[in-house]
């Protein structure tokens, strides 16, 4: 099975992965063989998001980088699977890496006091 995938530009697309209601997606910036991922999804939909991907054209060595915009686990939570899949590295900003590791707030104000 797989997600829908969307193209509204030639070298941007997604995959849009439902969550509860909504939608969480799994943004690709660049053409096959050098794209850029952003955001990839939860952990319980990353096979399935990669599924979609390979059926759109993506291949693991094309894919340069996975960005993760923030620490919400649907865009975070396939970083892992996605990263073991494509061999890219994950990249986020550091405000968003504390988020993910400690993603109650218990040891780190980013920004804060």
């Amino acid at each position: 099975m797989s997600f829908a995938f969307h193209r509204p530009l030639n070298d941007v697309c997604y995959v849009e992965i439902p969550v509860s209601g909504t939608t969480s997606n799994v943004y690709v910036v660049g053409p096959p063989g050098d794209a850029l991922l952003v955001d990839c999804g939860g952990a319980q939909t990353a096979d399935e998001a990669i599924a979609t991907l390979v059926q759109n054209g993506h291949k693991p060595g094309g894919i340069r980088a996975i960005l993760i915009t923030h620490g919400h686990a649907d865009h975070y939570g396939g970083a892992a699977a996605m990263a073991a899949w494509s061999g890219a590295p994950v990249w986020a900003s550091p405000a968003t890496a504390v988020n993910i590791e400690d993603h109650w707030g218990d040891y780190a104000d980013v920004g804060g006091t």
